[in-house]
Parts: structure tokens; C-alpha cells; sequence
């Protein structure tokens, strides 16, 4: 079953001929040891990277993807309709060979590079793998544009609504004209990877993290030996190798390649930059089939954990997110950072700028780059480092955008990558263009590390069905409130036993996210502007910086700059439900929970961090980016790291500020324009928000 709403329109597609189309060619990525001299391996070799796509196949319309005949060797495009917008989507799986930056391959789905179907084969390491889903979508009238996109997180363990989940709105995207692609990369395939099968079970969720009980999703991803003629063999207990997690006395006890290792150590795809540009080039591969012609520019926006791979492939370097036997136990910042390795970078021919790029563009919301360090007094460390490679440190143009109450690490990343590719520019292959011909950073006042657009619909991708009212109906299916994504709609009516009052329920979700504002124009401006920047060379506005953190930061300096909600602790507001604190917010505030790491700056790291930074080349302003929601707000937030949550104001308090309705709808339409003006808001989203604020029943 698939909920009412998630299409529309739904017309069965006709077949694209596949015949004398290589899906695959150009989808490789290899390193020779050579780019990465004194770098060993988990198993103690010369370190070389090797990752390829070995087939392509496509789901067949409804049928589920286990059944015969589910998945074929031909692309079924299907045309859809969600609130106005026409489209065609190609679902299906992926096999290949991907790239551990712990140092090994592995192997991912069924299929071999002769196109042997292994999963049945108990010698071989593909044995019981199934697929990579992917999920490409397209207008009719396609403006040769791609950018593709890869969830948070682990990528997708557990769930397959990571396929769809996304921090814009992607038909909006889709409705300028762009081309939209995305894999999971959680090491696991849902039930059935067809989201439009009939059997419903591509939206089963299941452990450890999206339901209770149950059985785990199957395996897409195995470690195995790859040689150089790509002839592919497990790896023994025999050969156990060796992965550190940061912390741990004792290297990781399960041997490399026993098959529960991705499983026991929550392996993701998200830090493996090879396989990644194997995946756009597939991307790239299938449009020149379905539409006639390669892309003519490629983007990538990234989220949290995903950033790994926008970091790792422009930085050229790849981060080490443990277990890493290049990090080891001993957490020396100055060793690790030498010893990050080259996997492939953003060239198309690994570190050759003439043969062009695999992505011309990244916008990177809350980036996390996993090469740990520096290290703290309590051997903890305190950042996710950015290291760019010293004889290419950048490729393309680069927006980092984060919140002003974001995870603490990833709030100031931005600040250290403009400090380190500063630094690295100058005695570069690119010394002659500064900090500023690359990199961008953008601080949105009054968020989190969670966009709303990540839990609520944007204008077109509702799936019609559910609406969320904070401070009213609640959850609902008239029409109140903001409508929730098709996705999860189709989450929803396919997992009826996690909705309700039962454990690990679906239904706080929307209430933890209603107070988080709207970003959607501000992304899709965001996103548009990085396009023309590689496409025509004219830069987006200078970065917005945080005022509070770079202007003469001190030890009295918090981070975010609100006070604490002393009533409001996490045992109330997430364990209970119960949200009274807020009726005593008299401005906004953090949540009292001293494990969200709210509070003032660290005077060894921090603040010198930051005044480096404000002293460095990459010209910035401190005028804050407020999203209307935030200039115009119904009430006081109370921010966590990741939800916020809405003390809404009297109707005396909201006269106090706005007057009547009129004056309210005149301050949004004032905020938006405002941003509008300094080209860092989408026009069209502006539009309809001033509308909607018209419409709403604010003060009537």
C-alpha cells in the first residue's frame, strides 16, 4: 500500500532503449598507491584506492524488486504529478565496488562486473548482498542541469525514506528545469527497493533505529578483496585487519570481512568519496540515455554526515571517520592530518585538472569532514577537521551553510575550512586565486542542524494527505497546518504499528520540528546562485557570518548567544511530551541539557579559532540572515541542537508587535523582500510566502 497523495498522477512509462548504452563507462575511480606515499591500509599494504559500478538495474514499474521480472536491465521512466508538477522518475539498484577510507574495499549488490548474479554464490563476497536503490527524476523540459544529493546520517540504515527525504523541496528544483539524483548509502536495502511496488515494503522501517523490534534490512555491502584485474574474493577471519574507533584501547575486534562488520560498526557510503563520483557519472550515464545529452553542469548539496563526500571529493582529501587504522589510538592531530589520504578528489582523471570536474558546484548544509582533531586536555576530539589537499586544495565553488544553534562542531567548521583553505591556497597549484574565488559561508539566525524542509513539504512535493497544526489540531488529515511530504505520508501508512502511542512512534516527529523555521528559500537561492557561479563565474554575496562568534569573541561569548530555559530539560520536553516550560520563555532560549553543548567558548580552541578566522582573507559581513520566520516570528523558540519548539505568543503579545494583521503580513512581506534585495532568497518562495501570510489567520 502506498499512501494517497504520493503521486498524483501516475501513468505507466515507456521503456528507454538501453541498447549500445555502457551505464557504467567512466564510473571508476582508482588511486595508485603512489598518490599516497607511507600510506598503509587496514591490513597494512600500500594504500590504493579501487571503486567501479558493475551494473544497473531498473525497477519495472509496480512489481516488487524480489519478484521476477522486478528488475531489468532497461530504464521504465514513469511519468508523475505532485501539486502541479510533471515529472519522470527511474528507480532501481546499483552494484559495484566501493572504497573504505578505513582502508579496504568492499563490494555492494548482486552483480558482478560480468553481470553474474553472486548472491546466491556462498564463496563469493556478494553472497546475500542485494542492491544500492537509486532514484533519478526529471521534467519534460530538462535544462541540462544535474545536481544530486545524498541524505544525512548514515545515509539510509534501516529505512528507505532517505531516498526521498531531502532539505529542499526537489521538485521545486525540478519544476526550474534540473534533473534530481540520489542513492541511500546506510549499507542496507529496504525489503523491496521499488518505492512504487505494490507490495508497499520499500517504506518498512526497522532497526536500530526506525523501529524497536523486528528483522534488520538486508545487507547491501560486504568487505572483500579486490585485485588489480578486479577479480573479487572475501576476506578471511584469517586476515583480520585492523579499524580503531576514537577512544577505543584496542582496535575493533570483528574481523574486517566477516560479513556482520558493516553491520556491528554501522558502515555508511557516506564517507566513501570514490564510490560517490562512480554514482554521479552513472547519474550522467542515464540522462544522456533518457534525454539525449550529458549534463552540461553538475551540483552537489549535501547534508551533516553526506558533507563528507562533498568535502572529500572538492577538498581532495578524504576525512577518517573511525574505525580508522590511519587514526589509531593515538589522536595526534599533526600525524592524522598528514596521513588523510587521496581518494579520487574532483577530477575527473584523480588529481588532472584539464579533464574536467565530476561536480562543478557543492552547497553543503551543516558539513561534518570526519578527520578528527584537533584534540583536547580530555583526549576527546573537539572538531570534525576540513584538509585540503596541498597541491589542489579546492576544485569548485563551495557554500557552507549553518545554523545559528547548530551542533557545536559543525556551527564553527565553516569557520576552520575558510582558515585551512586560506592556508593552503598560497603555496598551492592555485595560488593565484584567493579564498574568496571558492568558498562562501552562511549563518541562518535562529536555526538548527535540522531544516524543516528535512520533516515538512514544500510547495510541491506534499503528499495531501497529513497536515501538522502546532498549538492546534496537531496532527491531522483536514487540511490544518503544514502539510507533511509524500514520503511521509507513505511512511505512515505502510508502518501502522509505530503510529500511535506505542514505542518509537511516529507521531512527535512533526511536533518537534514545527518550531524550526522555513529555509526553502533560502536554500533553493542558495543553490541557484552556487549554479551560475560555476556556470558564469559571478559569485554569490560576500558570506554571513555570526556576529556573535566572530566579533571579538571572549570566554563570556555562548554559543548560540540565548539563555538557558532552566524549566525546559530533556526529560520533560522529549521523554514526557510535556512542553508547559514554554509558557515561561520571555525570549529564546536554549533547552537546559548540558549534553546538547550549548554554552560559552573554549579559550584554547575556539576563540582562537574564530579570531584567526576573522582576520583571514575570506571577506564577510555580520548582517544576520533572518528567514521570515525568524524576523516575523508567532512566538519565543527553544532550541536544541537538532528540534525547536514554539512558545507561542497571546494575541496581546503578537498586537504588541505587529498591530493587526495587516501589520503582520507587512512585516513578512518586509523580511522577505529584504532578502530578496541582497539575492539570498528565492523570489518565487518569497511570493508565495507573502501570500500565505495574506491568508493566514494571524490577528484576525
Amino acid at each position: 500500500m502506498v499512501a494517497a497523495g504520493l503521486v498524483a498522477a501516475l501513468v505507466g512509462g515507456s521503456p528507454a532503449s538501453a541498447a549500445g548504452a555502457d551505464l557504467t563507462a567512466g564510473a571508476s575511480t582508482v588511486v595508485p598507491a603512489t598518490m599516497n606515499p607511507g600510506i598503509v591500509d587496514a591490513f597494512g599494504a600500500p594504500y590504493v584506492v579501487r571503486s567501479r559500478v558493475t551494473a544497473v538495474r531498473f525497477h519495472d514499474g509496480t512489481t516488487p524488486s524480489t519478484a521476477p521480472g522486478g528488475l531489468g536491465t532497461t530504464p521504465m521512466p514513469r511519468v508523475k504529478e505532485q501539486h502541479g508538477v510533471s515529472y519522470r522518475e527511474v528507480t532501481g539498484e546499483l552494484s559495484g565496488v566501493g572504497h573504505s577510507p578505513v582502508g579496504f574495499e568492499y563490494v555492494y549488490g548482486p552483480l558482478d562486473g560480468d553481470g553474474v548474479d553472486q548472491s546466491g554464490n556462498r564463496a563469493s563476497p556478494r553472497f546475500g548482498l542485494r542492491g544500492i536503490p537509486f532514484r533519478l527524476v526529471y521534467p519534460a523540459h530538462w535544462n541540462g542541469r544535474l545536481i544530486v544529493y545524498r541524505n544525512g546520517g548514515d545515509g539510509g540504515r534501516g529505512s528507505g525514506h532517505y531516498l526521498f527525504q531531502s532539505v529542499t523541496d526537489e521538485l521545486a528544483l525540478v519544476r526550474r528545469g534540473y534533473a534530481y539524483f540520489v542513492t541511500l548509502g546506510g549499507a542496507t536495502t529496504p525489503p523491496d527497493s521499488n518505492p512504487d511496488s505494490s507490495s508497499g515494503r520499500f517504506w518498512d522501517l526497522a532497526r536500530p533505529f526506525w523501529a524497536p523490534s523486528g528483522p534488520l534490512h538486508d545487507d547491501s555491502l560486504r568487505a572483500a578483496t579486490i585485485s588489480a584485474d578486479w577479480s573479487e574474493r572475501p576476506i578471511p577471519d584469517s586476515m583480520p585487519g585492523r579499524a580503531w574507533f576514537v577512544g577505543d584501547p584496542e582496535p575493533v575486534p570483528i574481523p574486517i570481512g566477516r560479513r556482520s562488520f558493516p553491520r556491528e560498526i554501522e558502515m555508511t557510503m557516506n564517507d566513501d568519496v570514490p564510490t560517490f563520483r562512480d554514482h554521479v557519472n552513472v547519474a550522467k550515464n542515464l540522462l544522456e540515455l533518457v534525454k539525449g545529452s550529458r549534463p552540461r553542469q553538475t551540483g552537489s548539496v549535501d547534508w551533516s554526515r553526506s558533507a563528507s563526500l562533498a568535502m572529500g571529493a572538492d577538498l581532495g582529501r578524504t576525512q577518517q571517520f573511525p574505525p580508522s587504522v590511519i587514526a589509531g589510538p593515538s589522536f595526534d592531530p599533526d600525524t592524522h592530518r598528514h596521513l588523510t589520504p587521496r581518494t579520487g578528489g574532483d577530477f575527473n582523471s584523480p588529481y588532472v585538472p584539464s579533464s574536467g570536474r565530476v561536480v562543478d558546484w557543492f552547497v553543503v548544509r551543516s558539513g561534518v569532514q570526519g578527520a578528527v582533531g584537533p584534540v583536547g586536555a580530555d583526549d576527546e576530539p573537539d572538531f570534525a577537521d576540513a584538509v585540503p589537499d596541498p597541491e589542489y586544495p579546492i576544485a569548485a565553488p563551495f557554500v557552507y551553510l549553518s545554523g545559528e544553534a547548530d551542533l557545536r562542531y559543525l556551527q564553527l567548521n565553516g569557520y576552520l575550512l575558510a582558515s585551512e583553505l586560506a592556508d593552503a591556497l598560497p603555496g598551492s597549484s592555485l595560488a593565484d586565486k584567493d579564498v574568496n574565488h571558492w568558498l562562501r559561508l552562511y549563518s541562518l539566525r535562529g536555526t538548527t542542524h535540522q531544516p524543516r524542509e528535512a520533516w515538512f513539504a514544500g510547495p510541491f512535493n506534499g503528499g495531501e494527505t497529513n497536515w501538522f497544526e502546532y498549538g492546534g489540531a496537531g496532527l491531522n488529515t483536514v487540511g490544518r497546518g503544514a502539510e507533511l511530504p509524500a514520503w511521509v505520508d507513505a511512511v505512515r501508512a505502510n508502518n501502522p504499528d509505530l503510529v500511535g502511542d506505542v514505542p518509537f512512534s511516529l507521531d512527535p516527529i512533526p511536533l518537534f520540528n514545527a518550531g524550526i523555521p522555513s529555509e526553502e528559500g533560502f536554500s533553493l537561492q542558495a543553490i541557484r546562485n552556487a549554479d551560475r557561479w560555476a556556470r558564469t563565474g559571478v559569485a554569490p554575496p560576500r558570506s554571513a557570518v555570526d556576529a556573535n562568534l566572530v566579533v571579538d569573541p571572549t570566554e563570556e561569548t555562548r554559543t548560540p548567544r540565548y539563555p538557558v530555559a532552566e524549566p525546559c530539560t530533556p526529560e520533560d520536553i522529549f521523554d514526557a511530551l510535556d512542553l508547559s516550560c514554554l509558557d515561561s520563555l520571555h525570549d529564546d532560549s536554549v533547552i537546559n541539557d548540558p549534553f546538547a553543548e550549548f554554552g560559552p567558548l573554549d579559550p584554547d580552541f575556539e576563540i582562537p579559532l574564530l579570531r584567526e578566522f576573522a582576520s583571514g582573507p575570506l571577506r564577510f559581513t555580520t548582517r544576520p540572515i533572518a528567514l521570515p520566520d525568524v524576523a516575523v516570528p508567532l512566538g519565543h523558540r527553544l532550541f536544541t541542537p537538532g528540534p525547536a519548539f514554539l512558545g507561542l505568543f497571546t494575541s496581546a503579545e503578537l498586537r504588541d508587535r505587529y498591530r493587526n494583521h495587516a501589520g503582520y503580513a507587512h512585516a513578512v512581506a518586509r523580511a522577505a523582500h529584504e532578502l530578496v534585495r541582497r539575492h539570498l532568497y528565492d523570489p518565487a518562495t518569497a511570493a508565495r510566502e507573502i501570500v500565505a501570510a495574506k491568508r493566514s489567520a494571524v490577528l484576525r
